[in-house]
């Protein structure tokens, strides 16, 4: 489909897309409607990517003449640093087509393999965003867990695990709600300090089933 740039304009076979709608000309053919729609949806699942990697070239290539073009870009302050952090930190051949930018920005902290791991089980398993924050924050837990000695750990029975695992998720759906909390009714540094007893009591948990997946359980 012949796709045209005109000042802030962008035409689409019989499509014109404005900064503030679309224009028709003429009766486009239905299969032309439909490819101008698989275009929508595709620039908007990977706008920020898009952004991401435009401002990480300029901020390479360009220095002060990037700072100064920096200032006119018409985003929040907020999503151009996201933007630009999560495009530098997952490169293109990891990036997931089947998957959005949010689910990209989850993992964007994560070694490259450890992204590719959790990017494959998204897609894999077609996890929408609420699950996927919930499988990497589970994640993220275990790579913190401490390796527990026999001395600290004793054999136990395997209900306790139902337990822990109940603890767990509990825990994690406290943080999310305090991270997602109006600092203005909750003083910083109290939820700070609950999000951090929260997360260690979660290591702690994972560290239990960690050591007795790998010990044969008493009866």
């Amino acid at each position: 489909m012949n796709i045209q740039v005109k000042q802030n304009d962008l035409t689409i076979g019989s499509f014109t897309l404005t900064p503030t709608g679309m224009n028709t000309q003429g009766v486009p053919k239905f299969d032309e409607w439909v490819k101008c729609g698989d275009f929508i949806q595709k620039a908007n699942k990977s706008v920020h990517f898009w952004l991401g990697d435009w401002l990480n070239f300029g901020e390479g290539a360009y220095g002060e003449e990037f700072a100064q073009e920096i200032d006119e870009v018409k985003f929040k302050y907020q999503t151009v640093q996201n933007d630009k952090w999560v495009a530098k930190r997952i490169a293109p051949s990891r990036r997931r087509e089947a998957i959005s930018f949010s689910h990209h920005a989850e993992v964007a902290d994560l070694e490259p393999d450890e992204q590719e791991e959790m990017l494959t089980l998204a897609v894999d398993n077609k996890l929408p965003l609420s699950q996927f924050r919930k499988a990497v924050r589970h994640f993220k837990l275990k790579l913190d867990a401490p390796e527990l000695s026999d001395e600290q750990l004793k054999p136990t029975d395997p209900k306790v695990f139902e337990d822990v695992q109940k603890v767990i998720d509990s825990s994690i759906a406290t943080v999310e709600m305090l991270e997602n909390m109006n600092i203005e009714v909750l003083d910083p540094s109290a939820r700070d300090w609950l999000i951090s007893h929260l997360k260690r009591a979660g290591t702690f948990y994972f560290s239990l089933v960690k050591k007795y997946e790998q010990k044969p359980l008493s009866g």
